[in-house]
């Protein structure tokens, strides 16, 4: 997984990219608010690991800005910042985990591979929610086609899209005529 590392100390960005790197992570490291910001637009990253101690920005700017954005990558704040209050700021606005340093690098791999079984979690869920949608279609006689109590389509037309899609093998098999209907909202 992409993992970026949002860190302005040179002597500390570089061992702890080999070691994320060792762990299997793929790591582009960067120093400033800027850049990262930039990075975050062009690019997307699995998980973010956020210094908020940046030259140029606090690192809870550069996560306000994700959040705006609704950039969907979990973020991990790495900080020196270990008081109650900080914990809670990061955490409430929208990093998904904190680690005050110092820290064991154990204990970030630990960290991270948890981040990662949840967006693994979470994109299950979605295509498991996407699939009972689908399987919500249903002919209903007389050439017209439900979506969970709402009218989607003429039969004939599911079914035509259906068979090129593969999508929904119950609405392929109608053979129901052509009514002409339109998809409606």
């Amino acid at each position: 997984m992409r993992l970026l590392l949002v860190e302005d100390n040179e002597r500390f960005a570089q061992p702890l990219k080999r070691g994320l790197a060792a762990a299997g992570f793929v790591v582009d490291v960067l120093p400033t608010a800027e850049d990262a910001a930039a990075a975050l637009r062009a690019s997307r990253f699995a998980i973010v690991v956020l210094d908020l101690g940046l030259p140029d920005a606090d690192g809870l700017d550069v996560l306000s800005q994700m959040r705006r954005r609704q950039d969907a990558a979990s973020v991990l704040i790495l900080t020196a910042r270990g008081s109650l209050e900080d914990r809670v700021i990061g955490m409430q606005n929208g990093a998904d985990d904190y680690l005050v340093k110092p820290f064991a690098l154990e204990e970030l791999v630990a960290r991270l591979q948890a981040l990662l079984r949840a967006i693994v979690a979470s994109k299950w869920t979605g295509r498991r929610q996407d699939l009972a949608r689908r399987r919500s279609l249903r002919a209903i006689p007389g050439s017209r086609v439900e979506r969970g109590g709402g009218l989607c389509a003429s039969t004939a037309q599911a079914a035509r899209g259906s068979r090129r899609l593969g999508a929904n093998p119950h609405i392929a098999r109608c053979r129901l005529p052509d009514r002409g209907g339109e998809i409606r909202r």
